[in-house]
């Protein structure tokens, strides 16, 4: 069994209204994180002090790069820099991000569109959902050939062999975050606290992990995830089942609302909350 950490204010605890808060970490040692537009880095086993770049969501496929998108613009992170903003989006705000490596990411946005980052530069948009007013929640995109969207409207799209599917829906509710850590193998979960789980290329039954919603997954193997919940809990996917739920942090005080996690490996995850605290997972 492992442990969560007391939380730790990136923030100074105010956290604005806790909007858009995103995490990620490639390695245990390396994490960016954004809180309203704030972006903090953890290095040399501290964070850093905020900075603002415009940047809502981010997605590090290594220690030495990051992307994140915001508004209608994205932003990258190389050698301890935000670069300035690109613009990307003529159709709706950014909402999604994934990279697969340092040369290729995948963004949504509030409208149903993808655009790629291939070689510094960002392509224009292209439609894959059923409706202009369905918005791409979530993205993960485990290798270059190979990604998973979420919306909404409860749909997923599978980017394979060069073209994304038609959608297929998994649930009539909001999916809130999706995890692939391989192209045979992705946890979704939604907004009121169902997980579906992309065995080869079957979607399962939905099963309820909490009444209350879950926020947002991370699987860095078939064999481990966490996913967190708005009113504070942890369920870990080991062994082939999902636990119990456990609560994150219980000398919180007041209920926490989890909302963005990151698990590098099956041994450590950090989870960031509506306020801007950040929580620490570790286990032998």
């Amino acid at each position: 069994m492992g442990s969560w950490s007391s939380g730790l204010a990136l923030s100074g605890g105010a956290g604005g209204n806790g909007a858009f808060t995103s995490i990620s970490c490639p390695t245990a040692t390396f994490c960016a994180a954004t809180v309203d537009y704030t972006s903090y880095t953890f290095t040399d086993g501290r964070w850093s002090p905020g900075k603002q770049v415009g940047a809502a969501v981010v997605s590090c496929p290594t220690t030495s790069f990051c992307a994140a998108v915001g508004g209608t613009t994205g932003y990258a992170y190389s050698d301890g820099t935000w670069s300035t903003g690109t613009h990307i989006s003529d159709h709706g705000e950014l909402t999604a991000i994934s990279c697969a490596t340092g040369a290729l990411c995948v963004a949504g946005d509030s409208h149903g569109n993808v655009y790629t980052y291939s070689a510094g530069t960002w392509s224009s948009g292209k439609e894959i959902a059923p409706s202009l007013n369905d918005s791409l929640v979530a993205l993960s995109c485990p290798t270059r050939t190979f990604c998973v969207a979420t919306d909404d409207a409860g749909y997923e799209y599978t980017y394979s062999n060069g073209r994304w599917s038609e959608g297929t829906l998994l649930e009539a509710n909001k999916m809130a975050a999706v995890s692939c850590p391989t192209a045979a193998f992705c946890v979704a979960v939604t907004e009121d606290g169902y997980e579906y789980t992309l065995s080869g290329e079957t979607w399962s039954i939905g099963q309820l992990l909490d009444v209350n919603g879950l926020s947002a997954v991370s699987c860095p193997t078939t064999a481990f995830c966490v996913a967190v919940s708005e009113d504070g809990y942890e369920y870990t996917f080991s062994g082939g089942m999902w636990s119990n739920r456990e609560v994150t942090d219980v000398n919180a005080g007041t209920q926490i609302e989890l909302s963005a996690i990151s698990c590098p490996t099956g041994t450590y995850c950090a989870a960031l909350t509506d306020r801007g605290y950040v929580y620490t997972y570790s286990r032998a």
